[in-house]
């Protein structure tokens, strides 16, 4: 006999984890099997982040990156961000997929750096 799961509300801390857990670039099930967060399943979850206006982060089966910058590179990056039409961190995304793809280039930075 398969016993079934306990039923667990989604309250607003359940609901503010899993957005914080999707904001850090968790998959829907990592997330879902955040032992934090409680037991559920991938489907309730996205169900759950529709419900509360939570995204899902595209890591493209890669690991979403966190970093904090000054206000002057923040400034020159939302410039430059403004005159393609995009987001801050759609350019940032932009920016080190374009670097990460190159060895060379991440090298010569780094490289002209020291």
């Amino acid at each position: 006999m398969k016993l079934a799961r306990p039923f667990l509300k989604w309250t607003a801390e359940r609901a503010a984890r899993a957005g914080f857990l999707a904001g850090r670039g968790w998959s829907r099930d990592e997330i879902a099997a955040d032992e934090i967060l409680g037991a559920t399943t991938p489907k309730a979850l996205e169900h759950m982040l529709r419900r509360w206006k939570i995204p899902l982060m595209k890591t493209r089966g890669g690991k979403c990156v966190l970093c904090a910058l000054s206000p002057s590179e923040t400034e020159r990056l939302e410039a430059a961000a403004r005159a393609r039409s995009m987001s801050l961190e759609m350019l940032a995304e932009e920016l080190l997929s374009i670097v990460a793809g190159d060895a060379a280039l991440i090298e010569n930075i780094l490289d002209d750096e020291a």
